[in-house]
């Protein structure tokens, strides 16, 4: 693991205990409110020449949420640090390649409530955040057809290594609800979250990568539990 991927390791553990003492406190003395946000990947692409297709995986984190303005309830600002795992699929009918890819993501959104009242709260949200890659995984196989033999796959997998310490930049942007059940809240939301830089991977296998450039855009449906 990379000196830097530690830092940001300890900043989000960091992050994570620094809303412990507000459990102690009820609802309406709380600036900051703590609560768990976990979200699947729909649909994404790990390129920006690439076509999107189904993603599997998802993302689990904590939820630190602080309301800006007093006089604008609101409005609210979120941050969320948080694991994920991510497959992308590049492949055809002979030949299919994998990547796994694991991540810690530190993004900040604004969120407006478009409505206080009604039963179901349904927000807007947009914010940006950094992505620093832990490991990428890349796995498949290829299918052989020799002409006095029937056609057979070999499988193969190999660890991929970014060329530069350095993660992603992403923009991120959902709509949703929030369902208010006393002092707990649940919201859900359909998020995009867009890499608006790239980084590059080197193949350590004999095997050719087609995952050389990574820039990720993924549609996520995400959602959690803010005490």
């Amino acid at each position: 693991m990379t000196r830097p991927t530690k830092r940001i390791l300890l900043i989000v553990w960091m992050a994570a205990l620094s809303g412990y003492p507000v459990f102690s406190q009820t609802p309406e003395e709380r600036d900051v409110k703590v609560g768990l946000v976990v979200g699947i990947n729909g649909f994404g692409t790990y390129g920006s020449k690439a076509p999107w297709r189904s993603v599997g995986g998802g993302m689990i984190g904590v939820d630190l949420s602080y309301q800006l303005l007093k006089n604008v309830p609101r409005l609210s600002l979120h941050f969320q640090p948080n694991w994920e795992k991510a497959y992308y699929r590049d492949g055809s009918r002979e030949e299919n390649n994998d990547l796994i890819h694991q991540s810690i993501n530190l993004p900040i959104l604004l969120r407006y409530k478009l409505s206080s009242r009604s039963r179901f709260r349904p927000f807007l949200e947009i914010g940006a955040g950094y992505r620093a890659g832990l490991k990428h995984h890349y796995k498949g196989f290829t299918t052989l057809c020799p002409i006095i033999a029937p056609c057979h796959r070999l499988p193969y997998e190999t660890d991929l290594e970014p060329t530069s310490t350095r993660g992603s930049i992403a923009l991120l942007a959902g709509v949703g609800a929030e369902l208010p059940l006393g002092s707990v809240r649940i919201p859900i939301s359909f998020r995009v979250n867009q890499s608006i830089s790239s980084y590059s991977l080197t193949n350590s296998g004999s095997n050719q990568s087609t995952f050389n450039e990574l820039q990720t855009s993924t549609l996520q449906v995400v959602t959690g539990v803010s005490f």
